[in-house]
C-alpha cells in the first residue's frame, strides 16, 4: 500500500504540468483518485506531509505558504545559491521590461533557462524578499500558460544570472519557440518579484490571432499541437459554451494519449483564454462571458412588458445571467404569453431585450431545456406550452366534428343527386328507344314502297353511287 501511495504521488505530480501544490490540494486529488477513502482527511494530510519530505519531492516558500513539487523541476541548490549583493543596488520597478532573443543554438529551450545580462541579475535579487531569496525561486505569470515557478541561478562561466526550471522549457515547447524569436519579461510586482512572460506574437491586444495566423493551426498535424490549442480550436470551431465532459471527448479523440485530467488543468490554467460559465461548462473568454451587462427586473416581472429604463443595470458573469433566467422561469412565461408557438430564436430575442442582454452571448448557451415536459415542439420547429397545445387539440377536435356533420349532410345531398340522374336518364333512355323504334318501321315501310317501283338493282346502284360521292366528300375534307 505504501508503494501504491507513492506512486500515486509521482502520478499527481506528473499530471499537473510542473505546477507547485500544497498538501491540502494534493490530498484531494488523492482521494479523488482512490486513496485514503477509509482516512480521516487530517490523517491522510499527515500521512501525505510526511511522504513529501522524501526524495524526489521538494519544497518551496511562497506567499506565506508551503507547496510541493518535484526535484527534478528546479536546478540544483547549488546552482541557486543566492550571494548577498551590494545594497545599493535598486529594486526593479512595476512594469519594467527586457527581451531575449532565441539563439540560433536553441539551448534556452533545450535547457529551459532565459538569460538575465550586466546588473541585470542583482536587480532581480534586490526586489526579493527574505524568503524568495532563500529558496530563489521567480514566479512567472504568461499567456498560453499557467503560472509556474522557475528558479534564478548564477552561471559562473559567463558570470550571469539566468531563470532556469523544467516548466519554462515546457513554455518554450508549448508556444513552439524558434531560433530567433523574442521573448519578453516585464515586472507584475515586486518584494516579491514576480513577472510576465510574453511571446513576441502576443504582447499587442489581438494576441491570439497573431499566434494563430503565426502556427497556421489548420495546416498542422493535431498530434503537433499542444491541449490548449486543441481546446481553443474546439471552440472556434463549436462557437458554444461547452461541458467540460464534451471538451474532454473532443480533444481525447485526437490525442488518446494523454489525460482527462490534463485538459481539465489546462482549462483552468489559460484563464486569458477559457472562461467557467458554471457547472462545469467553459467557453472563450474573449465572447465576453465574464462581464455581461443586464438589468435588474423586480421578482416576478412580466417578460412582456417594456423595460423600464429606470430599471438599475449591473455587470455579472454569464452564469448569472443564466441563473436569473432558470429562476425566473422566462422561457414558460415568455411562451405563456405568446399567442403563436415560438423558435428557440425568437425566445432568445425575447429574452435579450427583456434583460437587455448581448443576443449573441445567449445564442452561444443551452439556457433553454427543450426536454421540459411542459414544452412541446411542433411540426415546424417550434416551440409551445403544452397547455396552450391541449386546448388547440380541444378546438381542433370540435371543428372536426363540424366538418364531419357537413360532410355527411353533403353526403346525403350527393346521394339525391345522383338517385335523381339515374331517373332521368332512364326516362330519356326509354323514350328515344320508342322513337328509334318508329323511325326504323317508318323507313322500312319506304323502302319497301321504293323498291316495288325502281326494284333493288336500281336502289342498289344509287347506295353504292351516295357512298361513293360520301367518301370522296371525306377525302376532300382531310386533303384541307
Amino acid at each position: 500500500m505504501k508503494k501504491e501511495i507513492s506512486d500515486g504521488l509521482m502520478d499527481v505530480f506528473n499530471s499537473v504540468n510542473f505546477r507547485f501544490l500544497d498538501v491540502v490540494e494534493i490530498t484531494e486529488i488523492l482521494q479523488r483518485r482512490g486513496f485514503y477513502q477509509n482516512t480521516a482527511f487530517i490523517k491522510a494530510q499527515s500521512d501525505v506531509w510526511f511522504r513529501l519530505n522524501h526524495y524526489p519531492f521538494c519544497w518551496v516558500e511562497k506567499d506565506k505558504q508551503t507547496l510541493w513539487g518535484l526535484e527534478c523541476w528546479l536546478p540544483p541548490k547549488q546552482k541557486r545559491n543566492i550571494r548577498k549583493t551590494n545594497h545599493t543596488i535598486s529594486p526593479l520597478s512595476i512594469g519594467w521590461e527586457t527581451q531575449h532573443t532565441i539563439s540560433i543554438e536553441r539551448a534556452e529551450i533545450t535547457n529551459g533557462t532565459f538569460p538575465l545580462r550586466g546588473q541585470t541579475g542583482k536587480s532581480f535579487i534586490a526586489s526579493m524578499d527574505e524568503k524568495q531569496r532563500e529558496h530563489s525561486i521567480v514566479e512567472l505569470i504568461c499567456y498560453g500558460s499557467e503560472k509556474f515557478i522557475c528558479a534564478l541561478t548564477h552561471n559562473d562561466n559567463e558570470k550571469n544570472w539566468m531563470l532556469e526550471g523544467m516548466a519554462l522549457q515546457r513554455w518554450y515547447k508549448e508556444n513552439d519557440i524558434q531560433s530567433g524569436d523574442k521573448i519578453w519579461l516585464s515586472v507584475e510586482s515586486i518584494i516579491p518579484i514576480s513577472l510576465r512572460i510574453y511571446t513576441e506574437w502576443d504582447r499587442d491586444a489581438d494576441t491570439y490571432r497573431r499566434y494563430e495566423q503565426r502556427r497556421k493551426f489548420e495546416t498542422l498535424h493535431y498530434i503537433d499541437l499542444p491541449i490548449r490549442d486543441l481546446i481553443w480550436l474546439y471552440f472556434k470551431r463549436n462557437p458554444q459554451v461547452a461541458h467540460r465532459s464534451d471538451i474532454e471527448r473532443a480533444v481525447l479523440a485526437e490525442r488518446p494519449e494523454i489525460s482527462a485530467r490534463s485538459i481539465d488543468v489546462c482549462l483552468g490554467a489559460n484563464p486569458h483564454l477559457f472562461s467557467p460559465v458554471g457547472k462545469g461548462k467553459w467557453g472563450l473568454k474573449e465572447w465576453g462571458v465574464e462581464e455581461v451587462s443586464m438589468v435588474l427586473h423586480p421578482k416576478g416581472s412580466d417578460p412582456a412588458t417594456v423595460v423600464d429604463k429606470n430599471l438599475p443595470t449591473v455587470i455579472v458573469s454569464l452564469d448569472y445571467v443564466l441563473a436569473n433566467i432558470d429562476a425566473e422561469d422566462l422561457v414558460y412565461k415568455i411562451l405563456r404569453g405568446s399567442k403563436d408557438s415560438l423558435s428557440v430564436s425568437q425566445i432568445t430575442e425575447k429574452i435579450s431585450k427583456y434583460l437587455v442582454v448581448d443576443k449573441s452571448l445567449l445564442t452561444r448557451t443551452t439556457f433553454f431545456n427543450v426536454s421540459d415536459s411542459r414544452f412541446v415542439r411542433c411540426q415546424d420547429g417550434t416551440f409551445t406550452l403544452r397547455e396552450n397545445l391541449e386546448e388547440v387539440i380541444g378546438q381542433l377536435v370540435a371543428r372536426e366534428r363540424d366538418l364531419t356533420e357537413s360532410l355527411e349532410q353533403a353526403n346525403e345531398e350527393v346521394d339525391r343527386l345522383k338517385e335523381e340522374i339515374l331517373s332521368t336518364r332512364s326516362l330519356y333512355a326509354n323514350a328515344w328507344s320508342r322513337e328509334r323504334i318508329a323511325l326504323g318501321q317508318v323507313l322500312s315501310a319506304l323502302l319497301a314502297e321504293i323498291i316495288s317501283y325502281i326494284g333493288y338493282s336500281n336502289l342498289q346502284v344509287i347506295f353504292n353511287l351516295l357512298r361513293h360521292k360520301l367518301e370522296l366528300h371525306r377525302t376532300e375534307d382531310e386533303s384541307k
